[in-house]
């Protein structure tokens, strides 16, 4: 250990005693600051300079000057200098570079899937020009309606596989690193897609192409996630970055030599650790507060996430005011399966036909009549007639289908409309919010439960029906507790022991099932007291403390304070003490609780979602990668469905679940369609019923509570909900 100075520009210079700090925190720029004093004035420091922070001759940090401010010593004769320097990492020179080609005037988009096809007899999938190799991670999608090929388990969405037994543009696929072949029994339908790319090789492109002539070189960049689609439109290469290691559960820095690390959390090990008798850090602190806790997690998701709650409701010839089972939250389409045009019409009481322009009534149609004045008698309003004789635009009307024609014995005064009644199809119409838009055919408002038709429109008759899609207020909201911890607290402090809090994920593209992972994973986190644990070291008692940095995971020992196991270093600042040596203080955060840290990371990374999209100058406000399910994963049921009725069990191996594991539920409607279900006691709150037709398929998804229990973990993927 020597004694601490700093490096300007190539220049050693000497820092004012006690000046020099470098701060360091997780998910923060480091910065570092000093006060340096030049006696004649002729060393003069510039932004951009290189800037290291000096223990004797080790290099404990590395950045670029951000700022100077330059002051006199005297006022008569102002020679000497003295410079308060500030220095910014490496990482900031990725906050300057954009994702904007000016070249050719583009944004990167990254994506290279391939389209597939699925060979049940050989278990081989086809994708021409694929490039995998033997021990390649994958993911798949299917077109939308479409299913991913039938295997034990089911292929799903937002899995990663391996590739295994390639050759040519055929290949199998596994669920681990050399596992076995996936039994294929089904090839699916619709357009399938094979992912291809990863988050480090973005990462690698983003670098070289996005961030050239920065001084910055790939260090070590390992593949990360399966990404199916990314864009970046105008962001930082560092906001890039930052999105590629969410969704694959890595941390990328700099270091003093300018290299790029992207690396999995679990790699990312501290360089020493502490024991109760090490010798190497004093003034040992633990910290305990439950200002962070909270045990009862609510998610709001998109909407898009969500299928849409429909009700139907019969017309009756005189109702025009309906009323929802929930308050809606927003309406997404109101349709009749009745529907009127309108077309002016004289008639001829000589020959008993009326002349409609343009008509699109046929023979034995529906029509009504009604006029600004008189009807032709003996026509009257609101009366049920039928077309017959249609020619052209000429027709005749019957009181009954195939009936006589009707003597029309006046022309009537007035202008004269048929209505033609449309029916068989259902027919969108326009809404809109009730008191402030005008000439809809409905009207609702938010919060409330009633739908209202226009009164200029045709009211519904008794043969017509109105279908309402909607979304009722609060059903975008996933929650998520932990009941235990919950009664434990209660115990501890009376009170109810329910801790919640709200987190908006309706920006991120998250998922129901990964909102409730999520929000599982955060309670896991924060549903207990944190401890936070703070020390100091130097490089006297301990050499290695120029390496310590946020984000490394260090082991700490202290019978002392009866602390054990993995904590996260969350701060490192380091300080000039009078001149002599560099002081570390480290704050680290308790991993005990939730089985350490590293099983944690690992459990957060299952499931990523594999979509980003980042526009420049709008904060990522959090996590752009999804923590999720990870596709189906868990358990599997399949059942076709042939009786008229089918009760509804787990299989054997999750008829006693633990909390927090998850089930998939497929169920295949026969050819012959129609097929009722009910759920067994195993099962709670699973009243959602199944799609009737033919040939249809409805998956469901439950997740395991601490009863036991399956519920449904949200909405079903699909499925109908029947008010």
């Amino acid at each position: 250990m020597g004694l601490p100075s700093v490096k300007i520009g190539g220049t050693v210079r000497d820092a004012k005693r006690a000046t020099l700090r470098v701060n360091l925190k997780l998910g923060e720029r480091a910065s570092a600051e000093a006060l340096i004093d030049s006696l004649d004035g002729l060393w003069r420091p510039a932004v951009g300079n290189l800037f290291e922070a000096l223990d004797g001759a080790d290099v404990v940090w590395t950045g670029s000057v951000d700022s100077i401010v330059e002051t006199s010593f005297t006022e008569g004769a102002p020679t000497g200098r003295r410079y308060s320097v500030a220095a910014v990492s490496w990482e900031q020179r990725l906050d300057k570079r954009l994702t904007y080609d000016s070249a050719t005037g583009t944004i990167p988009c990254y994506t290279r899937n391939y389209t597939f096809t699925a060979n049940p007899a050989t278990d081989y999938l086809t994708a021409p020009g694929h490039g995998r190799s033997n021990g390649d991670m994958v993911r798949l999608k299917t077109s939308e309606g479409g299913t991913l090929p039938w295997g034990t388990p089911p292929l799903a969405a937002n899995t990663d596989y391996w590739v295994r037994d390639v050759s040519g543009g055929t290949f199998k696929l596994a669920l681990t690193l050399g596992g076995a072949a996936i039994d294929i029994t089904d090839a699916g339908d619709g357009i399938h897609k094979l992912i291809t790319y990863r988050a480090g090789e973005i990462a690698a492109d983003l670098l070289t192409n996005y961030a050239g002539s920065e001084g910055i070189t790939p260090a070590d960049i390992d593949l990360g996630a399966v990404v199916d689609k990314a864009i970046f439109d105008c962001a930082s290469v560092a906001e890039a970055l930052s999105e590629l290691a969410t969704l694959s559960n890595y941390v990328w820095w700099i270091d003093n030599d300018k290299g790029l690390h992207f690396v999995a959390r679990t790699v990312n090990a501290a360089p020493f650790d502490l024991a109760s008798i090490g010798g190497n850090n004093r003034h040992l602190s633990v910290r305990t507060t439950r200002e962070e806790v909270f045990n009862d997690g609510l998610m709001r998701v998109n909407w898009s996430q969500f299928p849409v709650t429909e009700e139907r409701f019969a017309g009756d010839g005189a109702t025009r005011n309906w009323i929802l089972a929930h308050r809606a939250a927003q309406i997404s389409y109101i349709r009749v399966n009745e529907h009127t045009e309108q077309f002016v019409f004289t008639a001829n009481p000589a020959t008993d036909l009326l002349t409609a322009a343009g008509h699109t009534a046929v023979n034995g149609q529906k029509v009504r009549v009604k006029t600004t004045g008189t009807l032709p008698a003996p026509l009257t309003a609101l009366t049920d007639y039928y077309a017959r004789d249609v020619s052209g635009d000429d027709l005749k009307l019957a009181y009954i289908p195939g009936g006589n024609a009707i003597n029309i014995t006046t022309a009537g005064t007035g202008t004269h409309t048929l209505i033609v009644t449309q029916s068989g199809d259902w027919y969108e119409q326009t809404f809109g919010e009730d008191g402030v838009e005008a000439d809809k055919d409905f009207y609702w408002a938010l919060g409330e439960t009633g739908i209202r038709q226009d009164n200029s429109r045709e009211v519904l008759a008794a043969t017509a029906s109105l279908a309402v899609g909607y979304h009722p207020l609060g059903s975008n909201i996933v929650s998520c507790e932990d009941g235990a911890a919950i009664t434990a607290r209660a115990g501890a402090e009376g009170g109810s022991g329910r801790y919640t809090r709200c987190f908006d994920r309706t920006d991120t593209g998250e998922g129901q099932i990964q909102a409730y992972d999520r929000a599982q994973a955060l309670i896991a986190i924060y549903k207990l007291n944190a401890r936070q644990t703070a020390y100091e070291t130097d490089m006297l008692i301990e050499a290695l403390a120029k390496n310590l940095r946020p984000g490394q995971l260090q082991g700490i020992v202290n019978s002392y304070f009866n602390i054990t196991g993995g904590w996260l270093i969350d701060e490192v600042q380091i300080e000039d003490v009078g001149g002599q040596w560099l002081k570390f203080t480290v704050k680290a955060l308790d991993g005990t609780y939730l089985g350490g840290w590293l099983e944690f990371f690992r459990d957060l990374a299952r499931g990523r979602a594999g979509v980003i999209t980042l526009t420049g100058n709008v904060g990522t406000g959090g996590s752009g990668g999804s923590s999720g399910a990870g596709g189906y994963g868990g358990y599997y049921a399949n059942h076709l469905l042939t009786a008229p009725t089918t009760e509804i069990e787990p299989p054997p191996e999750a008829l006693s679940p633990l909390e927090g594991e998850r089930l998939t539920i497929c169920l295949l409607q026969d050819g012959t369609g129609g097929r009722l279900i009910t759920w067994s006691a195993h099962f709670r709150g699973a009243s959602i019923e199944i799609l009737p037709d033919a040939g249809t398929l409805s998956t469901f998804q439950f997740i395991a509570r601490a009863d036991a229990k399956w519920y449904p973990a949200g909405m079903p993927v699909t499925g109908v909900i029947v008010t």
